[in-house]
Formats: structure tokens, sequence, C-alpha cells
């Protein structure tokens, strides 16, 4: 009879180990996923993605909505930025360790290109339209 629960309490912990296997390997699909399409966006339009600016844009948009003086608007765009920067920084990291470049030189290409789109969104005074 122990032997019984044993070699089913084996078997269920089997699955779950095949499972969370399973599992895994989805999320970092997913994740590799969105993050390529992100850099994607980026080094194609050389423009924040969307997916980024919505919280800000909606934020900013509920702020004009209540009457916010034009200091906390200001605030709340430059706070929009530095978000903006850290997402670029996330980016360039994701691109020298991710195994998505065929070679070292498309790495090299990329994050070259990387850094001059985000010395151009450091000079621009607001990174994107909504606001």
């Amino acid at each position: 009879m122990l032997g019984l629960e044993l070699l089913i309490a084996i078997l269920l912990l089997g699955l779950l180990s095949v499972g969370a296997y399973f599992y895994s390997q989805r999320c970092i699909q997913l994740f590799l996923g969105r993050e390529t399409d992100e850099l994607s966006y980026i080094l194609d339009t050389e423009s924040v993605p969307a997916r980024w600016c919505l919280p800000h844009a909606r934020r900013i948009a509920r702020m004009q909505q209540r009457g916010a003086g034009e200091r906390r608007m200001e605030r709340a765009r430059r706070r929009a930025d530095r978000r903006f920067q850290k997402g670029m920084r996330r980016m360039q990291a994701f691109a020298k360790g991710a195994p998505i470049f065929e070679t070292e030189g498309a790495r090299k290409g990329t994050l070259d290109d990387l850094k001059r789109i985000q010395s151009q969104w450091k000079e621009r005074i607001f990174q994107h339209e909504p606001y």
C-alpha cells in the first residue's frame, strides 16, 4: 500500500516537473517575442513603442481633463521621458545578451543603432507625440 502511494506521488511529481518545464519554455518564447518586436519597432521607426507610451499618455490626458497646471504636466512629461530612456537601456541590455542575432557583427550594428537612437531621444523635448 505504501509502495503504491509512493509510486503515485513520484508520477505526480514527474508530471508537475514536465508541466513546469513546458510552461517556462512558453514564457521565455513570449518574452523573447515581445522584446524582439519592440526592438524591431524601435529600429524601424526610431520612435518609442506604443506599449511604453500608453500609460503615460493616459495619465497626462487625465491630468489635462482635470485642469492640472502646466508645471505638473511638464513634470509628468519629464517622468515619462525618463521611463522611455530606462526602456531604451533595457532594450540595449536585451540586445547584448539575447540569442536573436546570427552574427556578432549584427549584434554590434544593432547596439550602435540603439545608441544613436537613444542620443536622438535625449535631444528631443518630449519623446512621444500623444502629449
